[in-house]
């Protein structure tokens, strides 16, 4: 279960019950990638210029993302590298709360091990998109494990421009977000302003 929905996410910090960006939230110096190329490394998908994740042997990634608090994840906005979206990612798995993950781990875990797991095509790539995830079973988020499997055009290397993360604080959602159908657009929409500006 995914959808699409679009606003302007560049300025919005975790306070309140809006989904928000939880870059500031993330324990960046505990980011860690697998299979990331020397040259261009996971840091680059948090920072909003030119650079880019890219793998190294094949096109797997696996990615963890430790916060410095517990959060609710909400959504995830995927930007490709300049002139990559054959090589953007396709098969995502993510994984909530887990450590020491290796590649066997993530390929081989069952549906139920599997937080979500996301089909992503070129559309989820475009300047103002946004995939909502399941809601319900991103709450206390102290890590988000992301298994890239596959690329969009299955080329070698996989790259991501960047990755944005979506949520709020622990104590700060209202039980009535947790109905079955989070994934209502026009829900993000008022949190995001209703607004539809491209990122830069």
């Amino acid at each position: 279960y995914q959808r699409r929905v679009h606003g302007d996410i560049r300025s919005h910090k975790m306070a309140g019950s809006a989904p928000a960006d939880l870059t500031d939230a993330i324990e960046m110096r505990n980011v860690e990638c697998l299979n990331q190329s020397s040259c261009h490394r996971v840091q680059s998908v948090f920072q909003d210029d030119a650079s880019f994740l890219e793998s190294d042997v094949d096109p797997e990634l696996l990615i963890t993302i430790p916060f410095t608090q517990a959060v609710k994840l909400h959504s995830i906005a995927f930007r490709p590298a300049p002139g990559a979206i054959d090589q953007a990612p396709r098969t995502v798995r993510l994984f909530i709360n887990r450590t020491s993950m290796g590649f066997g781990d993530a390929s081989g875990a069952s549906p139920a091990q599997i937080t979500q797991e996301l089909t992503l095509s070129a559309a989820d790539f475009g300047s103002t998109a946004v995939t909502t995830l399941r809601f319900v079973r991103f709450q206390s988020v102290r890590s988000l494990t992301i298994f890239i499997a596959s690329n969009q055009a299955g080329t070698r290397t996989t790259k991501l421009g960047r990755l944005i993360l979506l949520g709020m604080g622990l104590h700060t959602t209202n039980m009535a977000d947790l109905r079955a159908d989070d994934g209502d657009v026009h829900e993000l929409m008022d949190a995001l302003g209703g607004r539809l500006p491209p990122l830069p």
